[in-house]
This record gives C-alpha cells, structure tokens and sequence, in this order.
C-alpha cells in the first residue's frame, strides 16, 4: 500500500500531504476535495494513514461525511444497523503498536500539544495500553476530549479524557465502533470506558 498511497500523493500535490517524523511518513489531506475523493477512492486513506519502511503503522478511519452530504452519503435508513458511536466534539487520536512502540498520532501530526496530552492519559492509565499492546495488528481511534480551553475545538468538557469510537484492522482496513467490544467482556474489561459512546441502532429507531 505504500506504493499506491505515494503515487495518488504524487498525482494531487496541491490536495495532499507527506510529512516525515523521523522514520514515519504521514499523509494528510489539506482540504477536503470531493470530486479527488469520488474519482480516486485511496485518496481517502490519505487522512493521517502513517508508514514505516514501507509498512503500515497506523491506519486510521477515512475520509468521511455527514449523512446525505453527498452522493457517497446518501444512504437509505433501512440500511443502517448494528451499533453506532457518537460523534464527539474533540481532536480526533490514533493509537497504534509498531515494532513493539506505541504510536500517539492526531490526523496531521505526530506531535504537538494534544498528542502529548492524549499520552500521559495513557500513561496514567496502563490499562488501556496493555489493551491495546495486546492487539498490534489494530488502529485504535479516539477522540480526546479537554477542559482547557487552549484544547478545545468547540464545547468545552468537565474533564479531560480520551473516548474509544472505533478499531481498525491495519492490513484489512476492516473498521468496527467500538460498541462491538460490549460483545467482547475480556477485551473492554481491558479497556474502561470513561464514557459509553456505544449506542445500539435499529431502523426502528429513525422510523
């Protein structure tokens, strides 16, 4: 993939970023370019998808949109099922395991205030890194919630948290909310919720 990921970057160097934080590579999108999206799908990957000597190292979710924002959006109720996660209004965090280290990226960057909040959370908090150690071959996405007003992006919170929304499989792209791990007890007793962002969603529900 890394080959297919250099070469879109390459075909849209006005819409696409490589940065380079030492040995990583990190692809970002610089705004949000429908028509490059519809006609070249992998340039959705290109939101914070991070490389190391050529493999993945962390793949977060894609490019996405609101409900019926678009053409790839519009979507009938009747399909919708199974769990959902709440859209949260904080940075968005991924937390990867390559070559046994911990990853702490946001979408544009490997460093930075909010990423190293987001680690000493985790630090304070051993549990969630076991968890995730445990599972080297997953992305896991957060959004990390503040109380300082330097780090919020719109409301602010009572406290300063980070709130699993979704796992990512590296090598499938497979994405799951993170309300699958309630059907998991050993693996969310692993991880505590701080907040139940895990709703179940029936068609019934939007009817």
């Amino acid at each position: 993939m890394w080959e297919q990921i250099n070469e879109v970057a390459s075909r849209y160097p006005k819409s696409i970023a490589k940065k380079r934080f030492g040995d990583y590579f990190l692809f970002d999108y610089l705004y949000s370019d429908f028509e490059m999206f519809f006609n070249d799908p992998l340039t959705r990957e290109c939101r914070g998808i991070i490389f190391k000597n050529g493999e993945i190292a962390s793949r977060p979710i894609p490019k996405v949109w609101n409900w019926k924002e678009n053409l790839l959006t519009d979507i009938p109720v009747s399909e919708f099922y199974g769990y959902y996660s709440e859209k949260l209004d904080g940075s968005m965090l991924q937390v990867s395991v390559h070559e046994g280290n911990l990853i702490y990226a946001s979408r544009s960057s490997m460093s930075g205030m909010v990423n190293e909040a987001a680690q000493r959370i985790f630090e304070d908090n051993p549990s969630y890194i076991d968890a995730i150690r445990k599972h080297p071959n997953l992305t896991w996405g957060f959004e990390y919630l503040s109380s300082d007003p330097s780090k919020q992006i719109v409301m602010g919170h009572e406290k300063e948290q980070v709130v699993l929304t979704y796992l990512r499989n590296k090598s499938t792209g497979v994405i799951v909310s993170a309300g699958y791990l309630l059907d998991k007890p050993a693996l969310s007793s692993m991880f505590p919720f701080s907040v139940n962002p895990m709703k179940v969603l029936t068609p019934e529900i939007w009817e």
